[in-house]
């Protein structure tokens, strides 16, 4: 059986800048489908993770699935693996399955304290910040260019975050 989504996401492309739309639309705030495990997912959460899966596919190797990005973008996050190679954090492997995605508003100072991994300030387009909210800290997936160009022009924000979390039951 089909159900209604309640996001429409829709790629827009103008010149050079390439942006994500998610309108809310028709359908029941709170409703469920079965994930590719069978299990319960919220409607609202699965196209958030759409949304996500949007954004980072420009960082997609070959024919990665969008988890594979995730995981890999996670592995090299500065907080993670140092410019060495060194290992300083070891993470899971993470799957959909054990995943939830909420939209969120920070403000520029709470993205500013996460820690970047360049200084480049011209973002191509403006989609939103990609987070990963793991052993209890938040790691920046996605955003470092949108960041650095906020805080350069002193635009505080609210900016739209989806944060990534472990799925509870």
């Amino acid at each position: 059986m089909l159900q209604a989504l309640p996001f429409n996401l829709a790629l827009v492309r103008t010149g050079r800048q390439r942006r994500v739309i998610s309108t809310v639309g028709a359908g029941p705030p709170h409703s469920s489908t079965l994930d590719v495990t069978g299990q319960e997912m919220n409607v609202e959460a699965r196209y958030l993770w759409i949304q996500v899966c949007e954004v980072l596919k420009w960082h997609n190797k070959g024919k990665d699935a969008c988890i594979d990005t995730l995981n890999r973008l996670w592995r090299k996050h500065p907080e993670v693996k140092g410019v060495n190679g060194e290992v300083f954090l070891d993470v899971p492997a993470l799957s959909e399955e054990v995943l939830t995605v909420y939209a969120e508003q920070w403000p520029l100072d709470r993205l500013v304290a996460l820690k970047r991994s360049h200084v480049r300030d011209r973002p191509l387009f403006f989609p939103p910040i990609i987070i990963l909210r793991w052993f209890d800290h938040d790691f920046l997936i996605d955003g470092t260019t949108r960041i650095n160009l906020w805080e350069k022009a002193g635009n505080v924000g609210p900016h739209a975050v989806l944060r990534i979390t472990e799925r509870t039951r």
